[in-house]
């Protein structure tokens, strides 16, 4: 078995580590602001000029639509224009009206246009006792005691998650 020094060694060098961590996450993130601001305004600018010209090409198309017969769309310097068939998608504005008139107009469908969901409410499963949720096949799961290593400081740990995440995707 480990000595309280020993585990108080164990967490300077822990924290050492984290604050290192920390320090160079704050470094990155301050040099990514640096390049983030040298570049925006460029792209920024650029952005919109490539909206104005996109429009302008829009609307040659438009005029132009007989050139677009056949075939409906050309392909030129990567740029693909011409014409093209919408998908479309199903809308409605209240799906519980939506629902009724389902219910109404098409009866014979109604289970197969409606779903239905049922599942059961977390927050009220909470209030039950042991017992209670054992008679419904239900159980507490990660409530024992467990090993606590963490930084009481989480900020560093939030920015160190979104970098990785960014990193990942």
């Amino acid at each position: 078995m480990a000595t309280m020094a020993e585990i108080e060694r164990g967490a300077l060098r822990f924290s050492q580590a984290h604050a290192e961590l920390g320090d160079l996450a704050i470094e990155l993130n301050k040099e990514i602001a640096e390049a983030r601001e040298r570049y925006m305004r460029r792209i920024k600018s650029a952005a919109a000029s490539e909206k104005k010209l996109e429009q302008e090409l829009r609307e040659l198309v438009e005029q132009s639509r007989p050139l677009f017969e056949q075939p409906r769309t050309q392909i030129f310097h990567g740029i693909k224009v011409g014409w093209q068939k919408g998908k479309g998608k199903i809308v409605y504005d209240d799906s519980g009206h939506t629902i009724e008139l389902i219910r109404k107009q098409l009866p014979d469908l109604a289970d197969s246009l409606i779903m239905t969901i049922e599942e059961p409410r977390k927050t009220e499963l909470e209030k039950l006792s042991a017992v209670e949720l054992k008679k419904i096949a239900c159980r507490i799961e990660g409530d024992g005691d467990f090993v606590v290593v963490k930084p009481a400081d989480g900020e560093v740990d939030k920015m160190i998650k979104a970098l990785l995440k960014q990193e990942k995707e």
